[in-house]
Protein backbone atom coordinates (compact mmCIF):
# COMPACT_ATOMS: atom_id res chain seq x y z
CA UNK A 1 0.00 0.00 0.00
CA UNK A 2 1.32 3.45 -0.99
CA UNK A 3 0.64 6.27 1.53
CA UNK A 4 0.54 9.89 0.27
CA UNK A 5 -0.13 12.82 2.63
CA UNK A 6 -1.88 16.04 1.44
CA UNK A 7 -2.24 19.23 3.47
CA UNK A 8 -5.84 19.65 4.76
CA UNK A 9 -5.68 23.36 5.56
CA UNK A 10 -5.13 26.42 3.40
CA UNK A 11 -2.87 27.73 6.17
CA UNK A 12 -0.23 25.17 5.24
CA UNK A 13 3.19 26.57 5.70
CA UNK A 14 2.23 29.50 7.96
CA UNK A 15 3.77 29.65 11.37
CA UNK A 16 1.40 30.06 14.38
CA UNK A 17 -1.50 28.09 12.90
CA UNK A 18 -3.02 24.99 14.51
CA UNK A 19 -1.08 21.81 14.31
CA UNK A 20 2.66 21.33 14.30
CA UNK A 21 4.61 24.57 13.95
CA UNK A 22 5.27 25.10 10.28
CA UNK A 23 3.51 21.87 9.38
CA UNK A 24 -0.11 21.44 8.29
CA UNK A 25 -2.48 18.83 9.62
CA UNK A 26 -2.30 15.77 7.37
CA UNK A 27 -4.96 13.69 5.66
CA UNK A 28 -3.98 10.20 4.61
CA UNK A 29 -5.15 8.83 1.28
CA UNK A 30 -4.14 5.31 0.29
CA UNK A 31 -3.76 3.80 -3.23
CA UNK A 32 -3.04 0.20 -3.99
CA UNK A 33 0.53 -0.25 -5.32
CA UNK A 34 0.75 -1.57 -8.88
CA UNK A 35 3.09 -4.41 -9.67
CA UNK A 36 6.30 -3.17 -11.33
CA UNK A 37 6.30 -3.34 -15.10
CA UNK A 38 8.43 -6.13 -16.52
CA UNK A 39 11.81 -5.10 -17.88
CA UNK A 40 11.90 -5.60 -21.63
CA UNK A 41 15.39 -5.67 -23.11
CA UNK A 42 15.98 -3.04 -25.81
CA UNK A 43 16.95 -4.70 -29.07
CA UNK A 44 18.55 -2.37 -31.62
CA UNK A 45 18.30 -3.47 -35.22
CA UNK A 46 21.68 -3.11 -36.84
CA UNK A 47 21.53 -1.10 -40.07
CA UNK A 48 24.00 -2.44 -42.61
CA UNK A 49 26.51 0.06 -43.98
CA UNK A 50 25.68 1.01 -47.57
CA UNK A 51 28.03 -0.43 -50.15
CA UNK A 52 30.32 2.10 -51.79
CA UNK A 53 29.29 2.95 -55.32
CA UNK A 54 31.67 1.14 -57.65
CA UNK A 55 31.61 1.36 -61.45
CA UNK A 56 32.88 -1.18 -63.96
CA UNK A 57 34.34 -0.68 -67.42
CA UNK A 58 35.93 -2.70 -70.19
CA UNK A 59 38.96 -1.79 -72.30
CA UNK A 60 38.96 -3.52 -75.69
CA UNK A 61 42.37 -2.66 -77.09
CA UNK A 62 41.59 -2.45 -80.82
CA UNK A 63 44.74 -3.96 -82.28
CA UNK A 64 44.28 -6.93 -84.63
CA UNK A 65 40.51 -6.31 -84.82
CA UNK A 66 38.20 -5.09 -87.56
CA UNK A 67 35.62 -2.32 -87.21
CA UNK A 68 32.66 -4.78 -87.19
CA UNK A 69 34.35 -6.87 -84.47
CA UNK A 70 35.00 -3.81 -82.32
CA UNK A 71 31.50 -2.41 -82.89
CA UNK A 72 29.75 -5.68 -82.06
CA UNK A 73 31.86 -6.23 -78.95
CA UNK A 74 30.96 -2.75 -77.70
CA UNK A 75 27.27 -3.29 -78.42
CA UNK A 76 27.34 -6.48 -76.33
CA UNK A 77 29.36 -4.76 -73.61
CA UNK A 78 26.75 -2.02 -73.37
CA UNK A 79 24.01 -4.67 -73.15
CA UNK A 80 25.98 -6.39 -70.36
CA UNK A 81 25.78 -3.20 -68.31
CA UNK A 82 29.30 -1.77 -68.35
CA UNK A 83 29.23 1.89 -67.35
CA UNK A 84 32.32 2.98 -69.26
CA UNK A 85 34.09 1.56 -72.30
CA UNK A 86 37.65 2.22 -73.44
CA UNK A 87 40.00 1.88 -76.38
CA UNK A 88 43.73 2.46 -76.17
CA UNK A 89 45.92 5.07 -77.84
CA UNK A 90 48.62 3.28 -79.81
CA UNK A 91 49.66 3.44 -83.45
CA UNK A 92 51.24 -0.05 -83.41
CA UNK A 93 50.22 -3.26 -81.60
CA UNK A 94 51.51 -3.65 -78.05
CA UNK A 95 52.33 -6.75 -76.02
CA UNK A 96 53.85 -8.50 -79.02
CA UNK A 97 56.97 -8.37 -81.15
CA UNK A 98 54.76 -8.64 -84.23
CA UNK A 99 54.05 -4.99 -85.00
CA UNK A 100 52.65 -5.41 -88.52
CA UNK A 101 49.06 -6.01 -87.42
CA UNK A 102 46.25 -3.44 -87.67
CA UNK A 103 45.87 -0.82 -84.93
CA UNK A 104 43.04 1.64 -85.73
CA UNK A 105 43.23 5.15 -84.28
CA UNK A 106 41.62 5.30 -80.85
CA UNK A 107 40.04 8.77 -80.94
CA UNK A 108 38.51 8.23 -84.38
CA UNK A 109 37.09 4.93 -83.17
CA UNK A 110 35.61 6.59 -80.07
CA UNK A 111 33.82 9.16 -82.20
CA UNK A 112 32.31 6.44 -84.38
CA UNK A 113 31.43 4.23 -81.40
CA UNK A 114 29.75 7.14 -79.63
CA UNK A 115 27.08 7.01 -82.34
CA UNK A 116 26.57 3.27 -81.92
CA UNK A 117 26.38 2.91 -78.14
CA UNK A 118 24.19 5.32 -76.23
CA UNK A 119 24.79 4.99 -72.48
CA UNK A 120 28.37 4.15 -71.41
CA UNK A 121 30.97 6.86 -70.99
CA UNK A 122 33.87 6.75 -73.45
CA UNK A 123 37.62 7.09 -73.14
CA UNK A 124 41.12 6.08 -74.20
CA UNK A 125 43.19 4.33 -71.56
CA UNK A 126 45.36 6.27 -71.79
CA UNK A 127 46.00 8.99 -74.38
CA UNK A 128 49.69 9.39 -75.12
CA UNK A 129 50.70 13.05 -74.70
CA UNK A 130 53.62 12.68 -77.10
CA UNK A 131 51.31 12.07 -80.08
CA UNK A 132 49.45 15.41 -80.13
CA UNK A 133 49.91 19.03 -79.17
CA UNK A 134 47.78 19.67 -76.06
CA UNK A 135 45.58 22.20 -77.89
CA UNK A 136 44.85 19.64 -80.64
CA UNK A 137 44.06 16.98 -78.02
CA UNK A 138 41.72 19.37 -76.20
CA UNK A 139 39.86 20.05 -79.46
CA UNK A 140 39.53 16.31 -80.15
CA UNK A 141 38.25 15.48 -76.65
CA UNK A 142 35.84 18.42 -76.66
CA UNK A 143 34.41 17.41 -80.03
CA UNK A 144 33.84 13.88 -78.71
CA UNK A 145 32.09 15.31 -75.66
CA UNK A 146 29.66 17.14 -77.96
CA UNK A 147 28.93 14.31 -80.39
CA UNK A 148 28.45 11.87 -77.48
CA UNK A 149 26.14 14.20 -75.52
CA UNK A 150 28.59 14.66 -72.66
CA UNK A 151 30.06 11.16 -72.23
CA UNK A 152 33.74 11.81 -72.97
CA UNK A 153 36.50 10.97 -70.47
CA UNK A 154 40.02 12.29 -70.96
CA UNK A 155 42.55 9.81 -69.63
CA UNK A 156 46.14 10.87 -70.30
CA UNK A 157 49.64 9.58 -69.73
CA UNK A 158 53.17 10.66 -70.56
CA UNK A 159 53.76 7.97 -73.22
CA UNK A 160 55.95 4.86 -73.18
CA UNK A 161 55.76 2.54 -76.24
CA UNK A 162 59.09 3.04 -77.95
CA UNK A 163 58.50 0.97 -81.14
CA UNK A 164 55.74 3.27 -82.45
CA UNK A 165 57.76 6.40 -81.72
CA UNK A 166 60.79 4.98 -83.51
CA UNK A 167 58.84 3.66 -86.49
CA UNK A 168 56.98 6.92 -87.13
CA UNK A 169 59.68 9.38 -86.13
CA UNK A 170 57.74 10.72 -83.15
CA UNK A 171 60.11 12.07 -80.48
CA UNK A 172 60.06 10.14 -77.19
CA UNK A 173 61.99 12.32 -74.75
CA UNK A 174 63.80 10.96 -71.70
CA UNK A 175 61.46 10.17 -68.76
CA UNK A 176 61.99 13.42 -66.86
CA UNK A 177 61.35 15.67 -69.87
CA UNK A 178 58.45 13.47 -70.93
CA UNK A 179 56.66 13.99 -67.60
CA UNK A 180 57.46 17.72 -67.58
CA UNK A 181 55.87 18.04 -71.03
CA UNK A 182 52.96 15.95 -69.80
CA UNK A 183 52.38 18.26 -66.82
CA UNK A 184 52.44 21.37 -69.02
CA UNK A 185 50.04 19.74 -71.45
CA UNK A 186 47.48 18.88 -68.77
CA UNK A 187 47.75 22.40 -67.37
CA UNK A 188 46.95 23.85 -70.80
CA UNK A 189 44.02 21.46 -71.33
CA UNK A 190 42.43 22.38 -68.03
CA UNK A 191 42.93 26.10 -68.65
CA UNK A 192 41.42 25.95 -72.15
CA UNK A 193 38.38 24.19 -70.73
CA UNK A 194 37.80 26.58 -67.83
CA UNK A 195 38.94 30.06 -69.01
CA UNK A 196 37.81 32.36 -71.78
CA UNK A 197 41.41 32.98 -72.85
CA UNK A 198 44.61 31.16 -72.00
CA UNK A 199 48.17 32.44 -71.98
CA UNK A 200 50.88 29.98 -71.03
CA UNK A 201 54.64 30.43 -71.28
CA UNK A 202 56.11 27.08 -70.34
CA UNK A 203 59.40 25.38 -70.92
CA UNK A 204 57.97 23.27 -73.77
CA UNK A 205 54.65 24.87 -74.77
CA UNK A 206 53.69 28.50 -75.31
CA UNK A 207 50.24 29.79 -76.19
CA UNK A 208 49.17 33.42 -76.14
CA UNK A 209 45.73 34.87 -75.38
CA UNK A 210 44.16 31.75 -76.87
CA UNK A 211 40.35 31.51 -77.04
CA UNK A 212 38.74 28.08 -76.94
CA UNK A 213 35.22 27.37 -78.13
CA UNK A 214 33.06 25.47 -77.81
CA UNK A 215 33.57 24.53 -74.20
CA UNK A 216 32.73 20.93 -73.27
CA UNK A 217 29.18 19.78 -72.66
CA UNK A 218 30.17 18.53 -69.20
CA UNK A 219 30.48 21.18 -66.52
CA UNK A 220 33.14 22.20 -65.76
CA UNK A 221 34.80 19.66 -68.10
CA UNK A 222 35.16 15.92 -68.80
CA UNK A 223 36.79 13.86 -66.08
CA UNK A 224 40.58 14.11 -66.30
CA UNK A 225 42.15 10.74 -65.51
CA UNK A 226 45.90 10.66 -64.94
CA UNK A 227 47.40 7.24 -65.58
CA UNK A 228 50.73 6.00 -64.28
CA UNK A 229 52.53 4.88 -61.17
CA UNK A 230 55.82 6.79 -61.31
CA UNK A 231 56.08 7.91 -57.72
CA UNK A 232 58.38 10.90 -58.05
CA UNK A 233 56.91 12.76 -61.03
CA UNK A 234 53.82 11.16 -62.62
CA UNK A 235 51.95 10.85 -59.33
CA UNK A 236 52.86 14.45 -58.51
CA UNK A 237 51.09 15.45 -61.73
CA UNK A 238 48.09 13.35 -60.64
CA UNK A 239 48.01 15.08 -57.24
CA UNK A 240 47.86 18.48 -58.90
CA UNK A 241 45.54 17.90 -61.86
CA UNK A 242 43.68 14.57 -61.67
CA UNK A 243 39.98 14.13 -61.06
CA UNK A 244 40.82 10.43 -61.05
CA UNK A 245 44.08 8.50 -60.73
CA UNK A 246 44.41 5.19 -62.56
CA UNK A 247 47.02 2.52 -61.98
CA UNK A 248 47.57 -0.44 -64.27
CA UNK A 249 47.64 -3.07 -61.53
CA UNK A 250 51.18 -4.39 -61.29
CA UNK A 251 51.64 -5.59 -57.74
CA UNK A 252 49.99 -6.63 -54.49
CA UNK A 253 47.41 -4.87 -52.32
CA UNK A 254 50.36 -3.85 -50.15
CA UNK A 255 52.03 -2.26 -53.18
CA UNK A 256 48.82 -0.41 -53.98
CA UNK A 257 48.44 0.84 -50.41
CA UNK A 258 51.99 2.21 -50.69
CA UNK A 259 51.10 4.01 -53.94
CA UNK A 260 48.14 5.62 -52.19
CA UNK A 261 50.41 6.92 -49.44
CA UNK A 262 52.71 8.41 -52.08
CA UNK A 263 49.74 10.13 -53.72
CA UNK A 264 48.54 11.34 -50.32
CA UNK A 265 51.94 12.89 -49.60
CA UNK A 266 52.00 14.66 -52.98
CA UNK A 267 48.55 16.08 -52.22
CA UNK A 268 49.64 17.19 -48.76
CA UNK A 269 52.67 18.96 -50.24
CA UNK A 270 50.50 21.17 -52.47
CA UNK A 271 47.60 21.57 -50.05
CA UNK A 272 45.07 19.45 -51.96
CA UNK A 273 42.52 17.15 -50.33
CA UNK A 274 43.49 13.58 -51.25
CA UNK A 275 39.81 12.56 -51.11
CA UNK A 276 39.04 14.82 -54.09
CA UNK A 277 40.78 12.28 -56.35
CA UNK A 278 38.79 9.21 -57.39
CA UNK A 279 40.72 5.94 -57.58
CA UNK A 280 40.52 3.46 -60.45
CA UNK A 281 42.38 0.30 -61.44
CA UNK A 282 43.07 -1.21 -64.85
CA UNK A 283 43.25 -4.98 -64.34
CA UNK A 284 44.15 -8.11 -66.29
CA UNK A 285 41.71 -10.88 -65.41
CA UNK A 286 40.40 -14.38 -66.04
CA UNK A 287 37.23 -15.82 -64.49
CA UNK A 288 37.28 -19.58 -64.80
CA UNK A 289 36.83 -22.83 -62.88
CA UNK A 290 39.59 -24.35 -65.01
CA UNK A 291 42.68 -24.16 -62.80
CA UNK A 292 44.91 -25.50 -65.56
CA UNK A 293 43.83 -22.76 -67.96
CA UNK A 294 44.56 -20.08 -65.36
CA UNK A 295 47.92 -21.61 -64.42
CA UNK A 296 49.07 -21.85 -68.04
CA UNK A 297 48.02 -18.27 -68.80
CA UNK A 298 49.77 -16.97 -65.67
CA UNK A 299 52.98 -18.77 -66.60
CA UNK A 300 52.97 -17.05 -69.99
CA UNK A 301 52.13 -13.73 -68.34
CA UNK A 302 55.03 -14.14 -65.91
CA UNK A 303 57.51 -14.88 -68.71
CA UNK A 304 56.34 -11.99 -70.87
CA UNK A 305 56.62 -9.53 -67.96
CA UNK A 306 59.83 -10.90 -66.39
CA UNK A 307 57.96 -11.89 -63.24
CA UNK A 308 57.82 -14.93 -61.01
CA UNK A 309 54.62 -16.96 -61.11
CA UNK A 310 53.64 -15.56 -57.70
CA UNK A 311 54.22 -12.00 -58.86
CA UNK A 312 51.99 -12.70 -61.87
CA UNK A 313 49.25 -14.01 -59.56
CA UNK A 314 49.53 -10.93 -57.34
CA UNK A 315 49.40 -8.50 -60.26
CA UNK A 316 46.30 -9.98 -61.90
CA UNK A 317 42.72 -10.83 -60.95
CA UNK A 318 42.24 -14.53 -61.67
CA UNK A 319 40.32 -17.48 -60.27
CA UNK A 320 36.81 -18.79 -59.94
CA UNK A 321 34.05 -16.24 -59.23
CA UNK A 322 34.43 -16.44 -55.45
CA UNK A 323 38.18 -15.85 -55.65
CA UNK A 324 37.76 -12.94 -58.06
CA UNK A 325 35.14 -11.33 -55.83
CA UNK A 326 37.52 -11.52 -52.86
CA UNK A 327 40.42 -10.01 -54.80
CA UNK A 328 38.35 -7.12 -56.15
CA UNK A 329 36.80 -6.47 -52.73
CA UNK A 330 40.29 -6.08 -51.25
CA UNK A 331 40.88 -3.11 -53.57
CA UNK A 332 37.43 -1.67 -52.90
CA UNK A 333 38.34 -1.74 -49.21
CA UNK A 334 41.40 0.36 -50.09
CA UNK A 335 39.23 2.97 -51.80
CA UNK A 336 39.01 1.90 -55.46
CA UNK A 337 35.72 3.03 -56.96
CA UNK A 338 36.21 2.05 -60.59
CA UNK A 339 37.60 -1.06 -62.28
CA UNK A 340 38.53 -1.26 -65.95
CA UNK A 341 38.98 -4.84 -67.16
CA UNK A 342 41.39 -5.46 -70.04
CA UNK A 343 40.50 -7.50 -73.12
CA UNK A 344 42.36 -7.88 -76.42
CA UNK A 345 41.31 -9.19 -79.82
CA UNK A 346 40.50 -11.75 -81.01
CA UNK A 347 37.68 -11.38 -78.50
CA UNK A 348 36.12 -14.84 -78.81
CA UNK A 349 37.89 -18.00 -77.58
CA UNK A 350 37.48 -19.83 -80.89
CA UNK A 351 39.51 -17.14 -82.68
CA UNK A 352 42.49 -16.94 -80.31
CA UNK A 353 44.34 -19.52 -82.38
CA UNK A 354 44.88 -16.76 -84.98
CA UNK A 355 47.57 -15.33 -82.68
CA UNK A 356 50.68 -17.26 -83.64
CA UNK A 357 52.60 -15.94 -80.62
CA UNK A 358 49.89 -16.29 -77.96
CA UNK A 359 52.32 -18.34 -75.85
CA UNK A 360 54.45 -15.19 -75.53
CA UNK A 361 51.73 -12.66 -74.65
CA UNK A 362 50.44 -11.38 -71.33
CA UNK A 363 47.17 -12.32 -69.65
CA UNK A 364 44.88 -9.80 -71.36
CA UNK A 365 45.53 -11.52 -74.69
CA UNK A 366 44.25 -14.80 -73.18
CA UNK A 367 41.06 -13.25 -71.82
CA UNK A 368 37.93 -13.79 -73.92
CA UNK A 369 34.36 -12.54 -74.04
CA UNK A 370 33.40 -15.72 -72.19
CA UNK A 371 35.41 -14.38 -69.23
CA UNK A 372 33.65 -11.03 -69.60
CA UNK A 373 30.23 -12.70 -69.61
CA UNK A 374 31.12 -14.79 -66.56
CA UNK A 375 32.44 -11.69 -64.80
CA UNK A 376 29.15 -9.87 -65.35
CA UNK A 377 27.00 -12.85 -64.37
CA UNK A 378 28.82 -14.30 -61.36
CA UNK A 379 31.12 -11.58 -59.98
CA UNK A 380 29.92 -8.02 -60.42
CA UNK A 381 26.46 -8.46 -58.80
CA UNK A 382 28.21 -9.18 -55.50
CA UNK A 383 30.12 -5.88 -55.70
CA UNK A 384 27.50 -3.45 -57.02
Amino acid sequence: MLHIFFPSSPDYGRRGTKGDEGSPPKTEVSFPRKAPAPIIPLILKETPMPKPKVTFGLQTGQQEATWPQIRDTWLESEALGFQHLWVYDHFLPTGTRIIDGPAPDGWTLLTALSQVIKKPRLGTLVTCMTFRHPVALTKIATTLDHVSDGRAILAVGAGWHEPEHTAYGIPLPPPRERVERFAEGVHIIKSLWTRERTTFDGKYYQIKDAPFEPKPVQDPHPTIVIGGGGEKRTMAVAARYADEWNWNLNGTTKDYAHKLEVLREHCKRIGRDFNEIALSLNVDFLVSDDDRRIENALKVHARSNNQTLQQARDATITGDPEEVIGKLQAYIDLGVRSFIFSLRAPYEAKDKKRLTDLDQRGLRYHTTMDDVRRLVKDVLPALR
